[in-house]
């Protein structure tokens, strides 16, 4: 809004929850509104509307987008990857896709490095919901593992796929019975990749905006796989 423009945050957030208001089914003023709060680092209420602007509409990629900067600024990996890959299943290769795939790549290596041939470090994050605790340390054992002889051999992308694939696996036991968008919509949708044997073609497809020649080779060469993954996001609606 003009507000938002002229750096009146006040006015602007006023704005939309009088938007809202009048027109409670908007996704978009719930997405200004989130955004605006995040600006100001008011991460629970911004967490709360950028919630439930993807209740409303889970295809506005830059809704997912939002509140992955939300959980990420409150230091909660898991939290912030899912919806991440959430949109750049919407998003696999638009002029920002590359941005947040590095974003999302980057968090995923978070808190791992290596000294030298020997010493790698891994720093543990205990911040955040407990219920997602335990895959955010497998995270950080799995990237760790990058540097051992075992996945020496491994090309980047074929690490990423394992990654995911012991990501998403773990999804369907770690989800507490409480229902919300995290169990709802992300564990949901990326433990049915592994059910229906889809999580490597996926991994190429958020992959494409890398533009790298082993994406394009694998898909070539994996036009079954491939296409069978683009009628599964068919029948999400995706």
């Amino acid at each position: 809004t003009a507000y938002d423009l002229q750096d009146k945050t006040n006015e602007a957030i006023t704005a939309y929850e009088q938007g809202i208001q009048e027109f409670p089914d908007n996704s978009l003023l719930y997405y200004n509104l989130a955004l605006t709060q995040n600006n100001i680092k008011d991460y629970s209420k911004a967490q709360e509307n950028a919630i439930k602007a993807i209740t409303l509409n889970n295809k506005h990629a830059s809704s997912h987008i939002l509140l992955s900067s939300i959980m990420q600024g409150q230091g909660e990996r898991v939290k912030a990857i899912l919806p991440m890959y959430y949109a750049l299943m919407l998003e696999p290769n638009a002029p920002r896709s590359i941005q947040n795939y590095l974003k999302l790549r980057t968090m995923l290596s978070s808190g791992v490095s290596k000294s030298n041939q020997t010493n790698i470090m891994v720093q543990m994050n205990m911040k955040g919901d407990t219920t997602y605790r335990a895959i955010d340390v497998t995270i950080s054992l799995i990237s760790a593992t990058k540097y051992t002889n075992e996945n020496s051999n491994k090309t980047d992308l074929e690490f990423f796929c394992d990654m995911n694939e012991l990501v998403f696996s773990m999804l369907t036991n770690s989800t507490s019975d409480t229902r919300n968008i995290w169990k709802e919509l992300y564990a949901t949708t990326f433990s049915d990749l592994v059910t229906t044997k889809n999580v490597i073609p996926f991994t190429y497809y958020i992959s494409q905006s890398n533009s790298s020649e082993k994406v394009v080779a694998w898909i070539q060469k994996n036009k079954d796989s491939f296409d069978g993954f683009k009628n599964w996001l068919a029948s999400k609606g995706i």
